[in-house]
């Protein structure tokens, strides 16, 4: 820390990967991290003990990893504990480390890029500042009959990572919009208000077709666009209709 903490190379330090229960450990390794460089923030990520490490990091972080063996809201619950827990401190923020890899042992499979998108837009809906993306690929597994990397989900994460930073202003200074009306809890939506116009953003976190009903008290425009698609939509008495295929996520602008 003393050699690099003046390098503009650094966002961060890091506390520790998953010492969730070392809860005396990481608060002292935190106070010495900040008495060597109080002018990088310090991230720590934990597997659940959110609420006993809170103390432990300017950055509080989890790694829900749900595919394919638990619905996508995992990402969506653990944002809402880190929420929670950070509350409206204003020397903290809250990221997620999304699973970007499958195992032979655990996982089976990659998340295809449908699932990453979902479960990218649900963090954010959920409040979460920063995503890490974990591409475990054992050296042992790569020649083998082990589970690869998809290939097909790594060249997509340009054109995620390319959608969320031209969004970031918006879920960063964007005021919220509530109360918001889903007919479909499987759809999980977040208004927001920036720069004078209304950002509907509706993710699906499951693999069925839905069709559903959205109401957003709203009495500006009645025409608006779903952004990336180039499609116009309606949206009369602050009720808005639409069909989403499985994992589908929807940026309207109005």
């Amino acid at each position: 820390m003393l050699k690099y903490r003046s390098s503009p190379e650094i966002l961060c330090w890091m506390n520790g990967d998953e010492f969730d229960g070392y809860v005396d450990r990481n608060k002292k390794v935190y106070e010495m991290l900040k008495e060597l460089d109080p002018y990088h923030p310090t991230f720590i990520n934990v597997i659940n003990a959110v609420f006993p490490n809170k103390n432990s990091g300017d950055i509080i972080s989890t790694d829900p990893y749900p595919v394919p063996n638990a619905p996508l809201t995992a990402v969506s619950a653990h944002a809402d504990r880190l929420m929670s827990a950070v509350g409206e401190n204003p020397t903290q923020s809250f990221w997620l480390i999304l699973q970007l890899y499958g195992s032979a042992q655990e996982k089976k499979r990659c998340p295809t890029p449908a699932e990453m998108r979902s479960m990218a837009y649900l963090a954010l809906n959920h409040g979460v500042k920063g995503l890490d993306y974990f591409g475990y690929y054992p050296e042992n597994e790569r020649n083998s009959n082990g589970v690869p990397q998809s290939e097909e989900t790594w060249r997509y994460m340009k054109e995620l990572n390319s959608q969320i930073q031209a969004l970031a202003p918006i879920y960063c200074f964007g005021e919220h919009i509530s109360p918001i009306t889903v007919s479909n809890p499987a759809i999980d939506a977040v208004a927001l208000k920036y720069e004078k116009n209304l950002y509907l953003i509706a993710v699906n976190s499951t693999d069925k077709q839905i069709n559903c009903t959205i109401k957003v008290p709203w009495t500006g425009a009645r025409k608006g666009m779903v952004m990336l698609e180039n499609r116009e939509v309606s949206f009369e008495a602050s009720e808005l209709n639409d069909t989403f295929k499985g994992y589908q996520v929807n940026v309207y602008k109005f």
